[in-house]
């Protein structure tokens, strides 16, 4: 590996920069070591990963297909429940557990299954939420066949986002319970009201 040319006050100096400036100085670090080489110039046989400001140039598949299999599950809730033509109707609580274990069991070629299957038992197990609760909490936000409110957070995101609190004020050296954190407006709960505008 080539020694560095930077100075230790240089090196610590990117410390102070946001995310974005530092992938802004490696890329002027990489151009300009290539300089004066042979070769083609901004062109790469790899594609860099780009989160940028604004839209990145990269998208994560896992998560999606696990979003896209817990959507499959959910309209199979919603069709369990009632249809009709095009129509579902709106998902139950009692049981959605054990339906939800019995889709995934059924469903092993689906993609993202497995991961979903992982995150819902890592919520259970990490948060301690009661799974029927947990599972028909996703499926009917899944739906969205609710309108959404400001009332409050609901047990769901008002306990992980207690925990991530937790969790980023003790890395940040602050003692848990200093912090103020209230859950964004995405994980405030919805009201029970009609789907029709």
């Amino acid at each position: 590996m080539p020694r560095t040319t930077f100075t230790r006050q240089e090196i610590q100096s990117f410390a102070q920069l946001s995310p974005f400036e530092l992938k802004d100085k490696f890329i002027q670090i990489a151009q300009a070591a290539q300089a004066d080489k042979p070769g083609q110039k901004e062109k790469s046989q790899t594609q860099m990963l780009n989160a940028g400001r604004g839209n990145p140039n990269w998208v994560a598949t896992g998560p999606r297909e696990a979003f896209y299999a817990l959507g499959y599950f959910a309209l199979s809730e919603s069709r369990r429940v009632w249809t009709a033509d095009n129509l579902g109707g709106m998902p139950e609580l009692r049981g959605s557990a054990e339906r939800f274990d019995t889709f995934v069991r059924r469903h092993p070629d689906l993609p993202g299954v497995e991961l979903l299957r992982d995150c819902v038992e890592y919520a259970v197990e990490r948060f301690g939420f009661d799974k029927d609760a947990f599972v028909h909490e996703l499926t009917d936000s899944t739906i969205g066949d609710n309108y959404p409110c400001r009332t409050g957070s609901s047990p769901t995101p008002s306990t992980s986002s207690a925990a991530t609190c937790t969790t980023r004020c003790s890395t940040n050296g602050r003692r848990p319970g200093t912090c103020r954190c209230s859950p964004p407006r995405a994980a405030r709960p919805r009201c029970a009201t009609s789907s029709t505008p």
